[in-house]
C-alpha cells in the first residue's frame, strides 16, 4: 500500500527537493519558506498514481505541502520560536545542513504514505463493551483504527519511538475530531 516510485523518478524528486531545501529560508526558527516552490507543485515529479495518492492522503497541499510540513515538523521539534529571527537560510539549521541527505529522508517518508497507526485508548465500559465484542477494530478514519485491547498482540507498540511523528499524529488527528 505504500507509494511506488521508480528509481529515475525517485532520483529526480530527491534532486528537486534538495534544490528547494538549499534555497529555502526559515522565519522564527520554525517556519520554512520555499523559494521556487512552483517546481514542487508540478505534477511532473510524480506519476499520476503517486500524485493522486499524495493528494488523497495529504490534502490540497500535495507534494509541496508535504515537503513544507516535513521540514516545519522537524524545525518545531528542535527549535524554539524566535520572534526576531527572519529569513535565515534553512542550511543553517542542523537537520538541513546537507540538503541532499534531508531530501532523501523526506522522499523516504513520502514513499511510506499512507502512514497507518493504531491508537490505544481507554473508553468507558458502557461504550466499549457492547461494541468491541462484535468487531475487532473500529475505523475512525482512513489512517486511524481503534482495536479492542484483547485483540492486540502482547508486544504492541504504542508509539513510533519518534516524538515528532507521534506529536504530529495526535495534533493532526485530534484537530479533526
Amino acid at each position: 500500500m505504500t507509494l511506488k516510485l521508480d528509481k529515475g523518478l525517485e532520483n529526480a524528486l530527491t534532486v528537486a527537493i534538495a534544490d528547494e531545501l538549499g534555497r529555502a529560508t526559515v522565519d522564527h526558527a520554525r517556519f520554512v519558506s520555499l523559494r521556487r516552490d512552483h517546481e514542487l507543485s508540478s505534477d511532473d515529479l510524480l506519476s499520476p498514481e503517486a500524485s493522486e495518492k499524495v493528494y488523497r492522503y495529504y490534502g490540497d497541499g500535495g507534494l509541496r505541502g508535504f515537503v513544507v510540513s516535513e521540514v516545519n515538523s522537524k524545525l518545531r521539534s528542535k527549535y524554539d520560536f524566535i520572534a526576531e529571527s527572519k529569513d535565515k537560510n534553512l542550511r543553517d539549521f542542523e537537520p538541513f545542513t546537507n540538503p541532499l541527505t534531508a531530501a532523501k529522508i523526506i522522499v523516504g517518508r513520502l514513499k511510506a504514505l499512507p502512514y497507518r497507526y493504531r491508537l490505544t485508548v481507554q473508553l468507558p465500559v458502557e461504550k466499549s463493551e457492547p461494541l468491541m465484542t462484535f468487531v475487532a477494530a473500529v475505523k475512525l478514519s482512513e489512517t486511524a483504527v481503534i482495536c479492542a485491547a484483547n485483540r492486540l498482540p502482547e508486544n504492541f507498540e504504542t508509539s513510533s519511538k519518534d516524538s515528532r511523528i507521534d506529536g504530529d499524529l495526535f495534533q493532526t488527528f485530534l484537530a479533526k475530531v
